[in-house]
């Protein structure tokens, strides 16, 4: 139950940053939809890859929950960044 919760709190943060990104690079007329498949494959991908392969290792042994739980958050704090830091108060300078 643990490893699910994780997943879903890490994700809405990748998805939430990419919407968010997406969308202010849609107001500013720079958004090229040729250029998504790209930048999901080198900068959304590998996160999700990864953070999918730690949390079969957690489900598998409970020995690997706390580098789970590390990657997490870690993963879970680059994205929240960068959405709210980079993303919205950029934008609004």
């Amino acid at each position: 139950m643990e490893i699910l919760l994780g997943i879903k709190i890490c994700l809405i943060a990748i998805v939430a940053d990419t919407l968010l990104g997406w969308l202010f690079a849609l107001v500013k007329g720079e958004f090229d939809i040729r250029e998504a498949p790209r930048f999901l494959q080198t900068a959304i991908l590998p996160y999700v890859g990864s953070l999918l392969i730690i949390a079969g290792l957690a489900y598998l042994d409970a020995q690997y929950m706390p580098v789970f739980v590390i990657v997490t958050g870690i993963i879970t704090a680059k994205f929240g960044v960068e959405a709210i830091k980079d993303k919205i108060i950029g934008y609004f300078k």
